[in-house]
């Protein structure tokens, strides 16, 4: 059963969030994937939408949205999501859709992690591509876990000559 999450599910959603992470290439980007999974699912349930799919009272899988405002619009923008079953979640995300609609979105965005094929469902259900997102893991102080060129300093400034 798809139902909308409650604070009763934290550990369960948590512990599969930080699960995920540490088996996926996730895990050489973010640090102390438990500490932000927690953080994560509040503002999920205040800012966005937060469904799991319940078997036999089991939190099976899970869908994580924010909804926020940006550039005159609302964007819900897909910030994790996990399940067994692929056509589970399917279902997730559209059961998503139509609640971050009533909450006022009027753009879905969603990511397809770069070893998965989700890419080309995507673009059947009618989404488009229309960023490609690079990543790099970054320290409190700009250092990255592998090499960067800059040192990042509290009032630091570029000027250009």
């Amino acid at each position: 059963m798809i139902r909308n999450a409650h604070a009763g599910d934290h550990d369960a959603v948590v512990g599969m969030m930080v699960a995920y992470v540490e088996r996926t290439p996730y895990a050489e980007v973010y640090v102390d994937p438990a500490e932000h999974a927690s953080v994560l699912f509040a503002a999920s349930l205040g800012q966005g939408v937060l469904l799991v799919d319940e078997v036999a009272g089991v939190v099976m899988g899970a869908l994580v949205v924010l909804v926020t405002p940006y550039m005159g619009s609302v964007i819900a923008e897909e910030v994790g999501w996990w399940h067994p079953s692929p056509r589970v979640l399917l279902e997730l995300l559209d059961v998503a859709q139509c609640q971050v609609v009533q909450k006022g979105a009027t753009v879905l965005k969603v990511s397809a992690p770069s070893w998965t094929s989700l890419g080309r469902y995507f673009k059947r259900r009618g989404f488009a591509p229309l960023e490609v997102v690079y990543t790099r893991a970054l320290t409190p102080h700009g250092h990255a876990r592998r090499s960067q060129p800059q040192r990042c300093r509290p009032g630091t400034t570029r000027s250009r000559s």
